[in-house]
């Protein structure tokens, strides 16, 4: 999964379309703090960092990549 350009946010729309993923899976990971909580950008826009992101698609990442090192390198 490619990282985001650091500075700036993006919508919860374009976040749930990244990760594949449905608004409402989103807010019950938000809930269960397995999602990153999206910050009031102006009057009725809510949106996530994209530091933030990038930190969920590195943590995704490495539990892959330790995922695989545990399966013995096989791919599934």
């Amino acid at each position: 999964m490619k990282l985001l350009p650091e500075p700036g946010y993006t919508g919860i729309r374009t976040y749930c379309d990244i990760f594949g993923m449905s608004k409402p899976t989103y807010y019950r990971g938000v809930k269960t703090g397995t999602q990153p909580k999206a910050q009031q950008i102006t009057e009725g826009r809510r949106a996530i960092s994209n530091g933030d992101i990038n930190k969920r698609i590195l943590k995704l990442q490495d539990d892959a990549d330790r995922k695989q090192e545990d399966d013995g390198g096989a791919v599934a």
